[in-house]
């Protein structure tokens, strides 16, 4: 830049010494050559910043190759060999085989609670209770996270995530056999919401966090940190886990003969048609005062459950 500013200063004065002084005589004349001057000068620093522009000495852009040595220089590792040394990592492959159990672990009870507060306890009104169970287990997922935490930084990762399953695997097991009347007239449905949260968090949290750890072991043996395609198996692993365990009920209940709705058109939260109208079903039609779930009905036992919430 000051070579530029010097080479464009002495183009001027020069310029200005070889002006004839009789040009400044008339206004006209003076007009032309002031357009002359400006225009004159702007070349010149035009040819004086290109004369710089090319100068020996300048200081130049470095290289595309310098470029590509530099970063040939950079470890990296090609796609075949990195998935081979993936799969021979033995505790990523322990890692895979306890996630996918756990994943459809966690995935299941939250699945499943509508059905069962549905057609297990028979409820009409079941999104109310449901609700309350999620906002529940929503609730002890939060509670949960820095309790495990706290927990896996003095006594282990693996040892807080074993107890954890074990744990919720005896208090479901056991809620296998209570009777669907005393689990809602006792509130251990809310209970076992609370080992609903606890469960998701656990496979949420620490799972992850081991992951993390094998990675940073694979890199300190191999020297290659590999940490995106030993993410993309494992996420890859758990979107097709979770697809199964969702879809895989259904398929089982509806080979088991299962309907939507009891076979019925309308109720239990799906609005009828006719007002004043709670279900409307093949065999039974509930007409009642108002659309209230309390409102009995007019006609048969007035205390008989809705055939919407049950299974034919």
């Amino acid at each position: 830049a000051a070579d530029t500013a010097a080479n464009t200063t002495r183009a001027e004065r020069r310029f200005d010494e070889t002006l004839p002084a009789a040009s400044a005589a008339s206004s006209a004349t003076h007009t032309r050559t002031h357009g002359s001057r400006t225009t004159i000068r702007g070349t010149i620093a035009t040819s004086a910043e290109i004369t710089v522009e090319f100068q020996p000495n300048a200081p130049h852009a470095p290289s595309p190759s310098t470029n590509s040595a530099n970063q040939a220089d950079t470890p990296h590792a090609l796609l075949i060999p990195a998935i081979r040394r993936l799969f021979r990592n033995g505790p990523y492959v322990r890692y895979l085989l306890f996630r996918i159990p756990m994943t459809l672990a966690a995935l299941l009870p939250s699945s499943l609670l509508p059905d069962f507060i549905k057609y297990v306890m028979q409820l009409e009104d079941w999104s109310l209770t449901l609700n309350l169970g999620l906002g529940i287990t929503i609730l002890s997922i939060f509670v949960s996270i820095p309790l495990l935490i706290s927990l896996s930084r003095r006594y282990g990762k693996r040892e807080v995530l074993t107890v954890a399953c074990i744990i919720d695997g005896v208090v479901f097991c056991g809620g296998f056999f209570l009777e669907p009347k005393w689990v809602l007239d006792s509130g251990m449905l809310y209970l076992l919401s609370v080992f609903v949260g606890l469960g998701m968090a656990a496979s949420f949290v620490l799972p992850d966090s081991m992951l993390g750890d094998v990675i940073d072991y694979d890199e300190l043996v191999h020297g290659v940190r590999s940490e995106g395609l030993y993410t993309v198996v494992e996420t890859n692993l758990q979107q097709f886990v979770e697809i199964v365990g969702g879809v895989l009920p259904a398929l089982i209940s509806g080979a088991y003969g299962f309907a939507t709705l009891g076979g019925c058109t309308c109720g239990c939260g799906v609005k009828c048609s006719a007002d004043y109208l709670r279900w409307q079903c093949r065999n039974d039609v509930g007409y009642a005062c108002t659309s209230s779930f309390s409102s009995p009905p007019f006609y048969g036992d007035v205390h008989r459950r809705a055939p919407c919430a049950q299974q034919p």
